[in-house]
């Protein structure tokens, strides 16, 4: 990784990489080959040169399972901000959005006759999976706190949501827990188009692993050696 990375800056120490004095850019990155000094102060670090369309994240950490989180974090940030970029629009987060959607689609299911009901009311169950996946990771009772957040949402608060600090429920809006309305219609698009397709399979088969194989040919059972001797 640090070949790689000494390879695309060229740094002015190659043998270290606590401060950088001097980094050279390569015209490959469609930026002039210009020198770039950081300030050593905490405070302030001001970039000297021309500006670049590359942007470049350096993280440290002590171990390598603490940079891939902090890896994960900026990837993630980067992301939302630049779907925020296309569409603005957000909804309250915290599983507030999956248990109201729930609510209406399975009022929905009970006005349905014939079968179709069933399959409703199964769609809205599963849309309540990342509210108590929420509060399962954070060792709470998911059937309680599911309990409770219907209870909040049929009394007409539908930004309510699973505090995971308090083992509760909380304003999600109030707290400024926010969910992509892009990547959550994304999310529930994607999952039921997955959902569809496997309940369009009407034939699995199963590969089961062979218990035993044919005689070999001109191999012959012990009845027959013995008939043959007699």
């Amino acid at each position: 990784m640090l070949s790689d990375f000494f390879d695309l800056s060229h740094p002015s120490n190659n043998e270290t990489i606590d401060h950088f004095d001097a980094v050279s850019c390569k015209s490959k990155l469609r930026i002039k080959n210009k020198t770039y000094y950081l300030s050593r102060k905490p405070e302030r670090q001001p970039i000297e040169g021309e500006k670049g369309n590359v942007a470049t994240i350096l993280i440290r950490g002590s171990s390598q399972s603490r940079i891939d989180d902090v890896e994960r974090a900026v990837d993630d940030a980067i992301n939302t901000y630049k779907a925020l970029t296309k569409d603005g629009k957000l909804l309250p987060g915290a599983g507030a959005v999956e248990i109201e959607l729930a609510r209406q689609i399975e009022n929905y299911g009970e006005k349905c006759s014939g079968l179709e009901q069933y399959a409703i009311k199964k769609f809205a169950y599963a849309l309540e999976t990342l509210p108590k996946c929420i509060a399962e990771n954070s060792g709470m009772d998911a059937t309680d706190i599911l309990t409770k957040l219907n209870a909040a949402h049929e009394a007409g608060h539908q930004n309510a949501g699973i505090d995971i600090w308090k083992h509760d429920i909380m304003d999600a809006s109030e707290n400024n827990i926010f969910d992509l309305y892009c990547g959550k219609k994304s999310a529930i698009k994607l999952a039921t188009d997955a959902a569809t397709t496997i309940l369009k399979v009407d034939q699995i088969i199963i590969a089961k692993q062979a218990t035993g194989g044919p005689k070999p040919r001109g191999q012959k059972s012990q009845d027959e050696e013995d008939e043959g001797m007699a």
